[in-house]
């Protein structure tokens, strides 16, 4: 899944409280779990273009020829 999260401070208080997973890490899957119980998961989707630039070096070149051909706020 592509996407940014955001959260306000008191993510911290969230994170404290995690266990880490099999893989032996504290994982945002359990932090965003957290919000969505509470009811307090929230999303918006935003125009514009999105491309993963850290796939490869190859993908980071291609999103900043685009970006600079096309602009990063222009579908």
């Amino acid at each position: 899944m592509t996407g940014v999260y955001l959260y306000d401070p008191t993510v911290f208080s969230v994170v404290s409280t995690l266990v880490p997973s099999g893989r032996g890490e504290l994982e945002i899957t359990d932090v965003n779990n957290h919000y969505v119980d509470a009811g307090e998961m929230e999303y918006d989707i935003t125009a514009g273009y999105w491309g993963d630039a850290g796939e490869s070096i190859d993908a980071y070149y291609t999103v900043n020829d685009r970006v600079r051909r096309h602009g990063a706020n222009k579908g």
